[in-house]
């Protein structure tokens, strides 16, 4: 059987409907990638910005005479070369910096330690050094330190930028936002 209507057109151009459909613009695909394109590129940018710290490149002395008014801190004692490769295997030389405070008492914990990296290739070691003092100290004090177990599991290490930022004490949070307030301004 013929279908009479297979062709018709009611346009009456006497074309078929795939032919009415018209070209691709290119001007306006190669446009609407340039848009897509710039969206995704600004996106990525976005996430990276808020997502890389914005942090400054500042001095560790800066930042110590910044935070050692800190509640707290003016009752450690600040620590030497020798105290931070016995206390945390880690050598002054290698770093771009760094301020230790300990406690002067063999029975307190607390401890404050920044450390300036000279690049992001030294974070996982130097963490891994710090993990393990704590980790020891944790060892040495359990069973019959409560409150000091207590305060080296409630601590804070964390990597800032270039920074490791690492803290045993009450006032952990405190010392933190304000090393935070003095990195980020």
């Amino acid at each position: 059987m013929i279908n009479i209507f297979e062709n018709f057109n009611p346009a009456g151009t006497g074309t078929s409907p795939e032919e009415q459909k018209p070209a691709p613009n290119r001007e306006g695909l190669v446009i609407l990638c340039a848009k897509i394109s710039l969206l995704v590129f600004l996106a990525v940018f976005l996430v990276l910005l808020c997502f890389s710290g914005n942090y400054k490149d500042k001095p560790v002395s800066v930042i110590e005479q910044a935070m050692f008014p800190a509640k707290g801190i003016s009752s450690l004692t600040k620590g030497s070369d020798n105290d931070l490769r016995r206390c945390y295997g880690l050598s002054a030389e290698d770093y771009d910096g760094y301020f230790l405070y300990l406690s002067e008492s063999t029975m307190a914990v607390d401890e404050l330690l920044v450390v300036k990296l000279k690049d992001s290739s030294q974070a996982a070691a130097a963490e891994e050094q710090i993990e393990g003092r704590l980790n020891s100290q944790i060892d040495a004090f359990d069973g019959y330190g409560a409150e000091q177990t207590a305060l080296l599991k409630a601590h804070v290490l964390e990597r800032m930028g270039n920074y490791i930022f690492f803290a045993v004490s009450e006032e952990a949070d405190s010392w933190k936002a304000d090393f935070v307030s003095c990195i980020k301004k």
